[in-house]
């Protein structure tokens, strides 16, 4: 429902939906659209049509997560051109499945994808959560099950990024849940490292100034 109001709104203003740079962002596990906030509007500023993509982080797996956001993507009419993503930790698996789903638009497999703090490999420190019963119970049968039980690459199976892609991963340094040579991608990619622990990254910036430089290099 939000997504639709953005894009009507966007429409109300007069802006074709990528007439500018098309950024959806896509949040982590257990949070709201409200913590990818600073990056909207770090893109807004620079004029680019920004969707912020949530979801009930809970309720489905990866994978259904990864269908409902193919649905909204299909709903922002591009005309094939690029959209590119910003995502926080388990948002860069679930959009990594969309970009594998067979209904997912072409626009989206030929934008660019900045993924911060992303569990690409798994998390040990989510593992070592499993063990606690009340944390299993608060995470949930879905996606969070999925966050506390992959182990080391397992999560290899959501498939590759098209190579048509250009990927950006950014680490914390200071990341307790997702160590930096755990958001590593098995194919090709850039990768940077900038001073924040995993709750913060998507509000730092110097990852935030990474990310802009990455994803409208194209149009500057």
């Amino acid at each position: 429902m939000k997504f639709l109001l953005v894009l009507l709104a966007v429409l109300n203003m007069g802006v074709g939906v990528g007439s500018d740079e098309v950024v959806v962002c896509v949040h982590g596990f257990m949070r709201n659209e409200s913590s990818m906030s600073t990056v909207v509007r770090a893109f807004e500023k620079e004029g680019c049509t920004v969707v912020n993509w949530s979801y009930s982080s809970r309720k489905k797996t990866i994978e259904g997560h990864a269908a409902d956001l193919v649905v909204s993507l299909n709903e922002l009419s591009c005309q094939g051109k690029p959209i590119n993503f910003v995502t926080h930790s388990m948002g860069g698996l679930i959009v990594r499945s969309a970009l594998n789903h067979p209904d997912c638009p072409q626009g989206a497999k030929k934008g660019k994808a900045v993924l911060l703090a992303p569990p690409n490999r798994g998390s040990a420190f989510g593992r070592r959560l499993n063990r606690n019963s009340v944390v299993r119970e608060i995470v949930g049968e879905y996606s969070g099950k999925q966050l506390l039980t992959t182990p080391l690459d397992g999560f290899d199976y959501l498939g590759a990024f098209p190579e048509q892609v250009d990927v950006l991963v950014i680490a914390g340094k200071y990341d307790r849940k997702v160590s930096v040579k755990e958001t590593y991608l098995p194919t090709s990619h850039h990768h940077e490292v900038v001073r924040a622990p995993h709750w913060w990254i998507a509000h730092c910036s110097t990852a935030i100034k990474k990310a802009k430089l990455f994803v409208l290099a194209r149009s500057k």
